[in-house]
């Protein structure tokens, strides 16, 4: 195989020889980065302080943007139909506003009520 990135048998190959870590079939950090958003958010409501649900809205912040991460990687290593990457980008991107605006909305009401 030539110098550069490739998949073979769910493998990831890097620079020619097969990852020495482990082999990754190439949605797996998707995968998980897709169950973490919507169980952060989960954990997050079910906390009893703002504070907490704001922690866990951020974090979940933080999966989206690995999730997008991932999609523009499998983009550029050839992984994947381009539709469906595109069509999973574009929802990474709404709920990335989504949360975005619910981080401003709960930090305003938060600094609102240290104000009092």
């Amino acid at each position: 195989m030539a110098k550069g990135y490739g998949v073979g048998e769910g493998r990831l190959f890097v620079d020619g020889a097969v990852s020495s870590r482990r082999a990754v079939r190439p949605n797996e950090p998707t995968e998980k980065g897709c169950r973490s958003i919507p169980s952060n958010i989960a954990e997050g409501k079910g906390r009893l302080t703002t504070g907490e649900l704001i922690q866990f809205l951020g974090i979940a912040r933080g999966s989206v943007l690995e999730v997008q991460t991932q999609l523009e990687l499998a983009t550029m290593l050839g992984f994947g139909d381009r539709i469906d990457i595109a069509e999973a980008q574009a929802i990474a991107s709404e709920e990335l506003k989504i949360l975005n605006a619910s981080l401003v909305t709960l930090r305003a009401k938060l600094a609102a009520r240290k104000q009092r």
